[in-house]
């Protein structure tokens, strides 16, 4: 059997024996199920409920060659040919390990040896997706990889939140130069460079309504993405990635690689930028002395709290939960009495914040500062850089604090919200770990085991998801229960 892939910067195509393209096509890696598929069946006539990554004429995104080249390698006995027909960057550059007098750190210098280096089927192919943690320097590795490329590749930084965006343009530049670095955001406008930071809907808008922005994407040689894993899904990345469609350097910086429970959104982040190419660790940043070490506790939390729906169950479980609550509340008093006074207790629906405001000791609204924040609240941003300044003792705070929310005095982080997901776990971890020398070397870090039928599933699915990070777990639960 014969077979000849054509590959080029977006899309490659599998030319040759059909039998080969259906047995890919039918290939539990390129055939995903779709969730809650069977919703959709009920009105789609002929559709058998899942997603193919591969195509009847065998088309497929590129960053997925090196699935496709070890699925034939296992069939065997395929002729395989190769056709390179990418446009590539002529210049292939030296590696860049010091900018603005910063050194990079060892795993940093790797993670752009990674890119830089990396190939498939023997070619050249220098894309994929680094796995950074929270306090892993994305920027520095960001600023190295792009002077790595050689000389003065146009490039785009994509950014889905207006800190990241506001700490990147600072930093950024400061690395690589004014006349290197530009940007594109509502607030900022349009100050277009070789390197362009840019919030991902901002940008999109500026495609449709400018003729030279849009030129300008299109001739895109180097693509970056922050938190790729959360905007994959987007219409407004899908634009972006459709107007820079022929870019061959393509990487995604995220601290939550392949750990969302939707396996077609981990496959769409792998297609368009290519394989896992390198991983650093929270438990890696915390044995070199870059992170604090955290100390995770898991308390009994509601009891006997069973319902039909997980609405319900959550309302009654967690939110209007006296007792739970409270339980929240004392381990606040016991951290307050052990000197740690930078607490952050995270909820996750807003009328959560109001039972924890009733359920709050008398004792401690004296005493501390005490401040509660949601998405919708418009002096977020103030109260947040409050806490981040040490200014508020005791911050209550729904998820906005997930992403791109580095807090270095925060002492202690109390998870109210229960929830099922790694990749937030993975999030919330992050957000006290930086350290803060000779002030800060450990995170404490309380959660809370619930019953019922829903709660209880998703507690042990935490409990799992702490201990995948690599730390020590207390499960005080089972001792009081």
């Amino acid at each position: 059997m014969e077979l000849k892939i054509l590959i080029r910067n977006h899309k490659s195509q599998l030319a040759g024996d059909r039998r080969i393209v259906e047995y890919l096509r039918e290939h539990p890696k390129f055939r995903l199920r779709v969730p809650n598929a069977w919703y959709a069946m009920k009105n789609t006539r002929g559709w058998d409920g899942y997603k193919r990554f591969i195509s009847e004429g065998g088309l497929f995104d590129t960053g997925l060659l090196h699935e496709v080249l070890e699925c034939l390698s296992e069939k065997g006995g395929v002729r395989l040919t190769l056709s390179d027909k990418r446009r590539l960057s002529e210049e292939p550059g030296e590696l860049v390990t010091e900018l603005g007098g910063l050194v990079g750190r060892g795993y940093q210098i790797e993670a752009v040896k990674s890119v830089i280096e990396h190939t498939v089927g023997g070619l050249v192919f220098q894309r994929g997706v680094l796995h950074e943690a929270t306090n892993a320097g994305k920027n520095l590795i960001a600023a190295m990889l792009y002077a790595s490329l050689g000389e003065a590749p146009k490039g785009l930084f994509l950014i889905n939140n207006k800190v990241i965006f506001n700490q990147a343009v600072v930093e950024l530049t400061e690395l690589l130069g004014s006349d290197t670095v530009g940007w594109c955001s509502s607030e900022k406008g349009v100050n277009w460079k070789n390197f362009n930071v840019c919030m991902v809907q901002t940008l999109s808008n500026r495609i449709k309504s400018d003729r030279k922005v849009k030129q300008a994407v299109e001739q895109c040689e180097m693509l970056l993405v922050d938190e790729a894993d959360e905007v994959i899904g987007y219409k407004n990345t899908k634009h972006i990635f459709s107007t820079a469609w022929d870019a061959p350097v393509r990487v995604a910086l995220t601290g939550s690689a392949d750990t969302a429970k939707n396996k077609i959104k981990n496959k769409e982040v792998i297609a368009f930028f290519g394989p896992i190419i390198h991983t650093t660790t929270n438990k890696d940043l915390v044995e070199q002395g870059f992170s604090a070490r955290p100390f995770i506790k898991i308390h009994t939390g509601n009891t006997h709290v069973s319902e039909s729906t997980y609405t319900r169950e959550y309302e009654l479980g967690i939110m209007k939960n006296k007792k739970r609550n409270k339980k929240v509340w004392k381990r606040v008093a016991y951290h307050l009495s052990k000197g740690r006074h930078r607490i952050l207790i995270l909820y996750r629906y807003h009328k959560h914040l109001k039972y924890l405001w009733k359920t709050m000791p008398q004792e401690i609204s004296e005493k501390y500062r005490v401040v509660g924040v949601h998405g919708a609240h418009k002096t977020r941003e103030n109260t947040l850089r409050d806490f981040k300044e040490g200014k508020v003792d005791i911050l209550i705070s729904s998820m906005i604090i997930k992403r791109g929310k580095n807090l270095p005095l925060m002492q202690v982080l109390i998870n109210a919200a229960a929830g099922d997901s790694h990749t937030t776990i993975k999030q919330i971890l992050g957000r006290g770990m930086r350290r803060k020398a000779g002030i800060k070397t450990k995170i404490y870090m309380d959660d809370f085991f619930d019953t019922g039928q829903f709660l209880k599933r998703h507690a042990k699915h935490r409990v799992i998801y702490y201990k995948k990070e690599g730390f020590p777990v207390k499960e005080l639960y089972k001792k009081n229960p």
